[in-house]
Parts: structure tokens; C-alpha cells; sequence
């Protein structure tokens, strides 16, 4: 678990979190001043295809805000994400915030070109703002 830190923000890479044994890991945990705030990607080979990640890393956002290790939950998902349960866990807990994005967008996110859809960035940008400044 490596930490990046400033004066107020600890940002650490693949942070361990634990509840009555259980593991909880996430990409990215943010802290400031005292807030917890985990930022997730499911595991997704192809951002086009239909996958159960983005309902499992959903559900583990939520449980850790249940659990109250993390204060809040970013989700990055794909554009199309869909299903009865994952929604409801959106539906439900006010405290996860979706970015959805196209394959593409996502494709050039990882591979750290800056083509992306600049809307798709600012609305990522605003939200990891407004939650850390929350």
C-alpha cells in the first residue's frame, strides 16, 4: 500500500481495509480531513461487454460505507451498466457516485492518452472534487 500525502490529502494506491476479517479493497482511498473516500474500477477485460463487476465492486462500496470504513464510494463503470441488483444498490445508497464511460474513453483513461471525451473528464474531475471537499 503505497501513500501519496499534501497537507490535508493522503491518497493511497490499493488500500487494505478489513471488517470482522473480511478484506475490502478498492483502487484508490482518498482521505481528507478525516473523510474516507474510496475510488473503484471493476475489473472489466472490455468496457462493451455485460459483466457482473460492476455490481460486486457496487456491493463493496456499499458494505464498507456500511461498515463505515469509507465515508464515500466513487464508481467508475461502463456507459452500459445495467441489472436489477446493481441498481438498487445505486438506487440506495446516496454516498456511491457513477462516472459511466464509453469502451473508448476508458481505453484511452488506461493507456494515459488525453484524447478522452473532455466532458466525461470534467464530470470525473467535479465529482472526486466534490467529494473530497465535501
Amino acid at each position: 500500500m503505497k501513500a501519496v500525502s499534501t497537507s490535508e490529502l493522503t491518497i493511497t494506491k490499493f488500500p487494505k481495509l478489513k471488517h470482522e476479517g473480511k478484506k475490502y479493497q478498492f483502487r484508490a482511498l482518498f482521505i481528507n480531513n478525516g473523510r474516507k473516500i474510496a475510488f473503484e474500477i471493476p475489473s472489466i477485460k472490455n468496457f462493451d461487454d455485460k459483466s457482473t463487476g460492476p455490481y460486486y465492486a457496487a456491493r463493496r462500496l456499499k458494505e464498507a460505507i456500511t461498515y463505515n470504513l469509507i465515508n464515500m464510494g466513487l464508481l467508475i463503470v461502463p456507459l452500459n451498466t445495467a441489472g436489477n441488483r446493481y441498481q438498487e444498490i445505486i438506487d440506495n445508497c446516496e454516498q456511491i457516485k457513477v462516472v459511466k464511460l464509453t469502451n473508448d474513453t476508458a481505453k484511452k483513461i488506461v493507456n494515459g492518452k488525453n484524447k478522452a471525451q473532455i466532458s466525461e473528464f470534467i464530470e470525473m474531475n467535479n465529482i472526486i472534487i466534490e467529494a473530497i471537499n465535501h
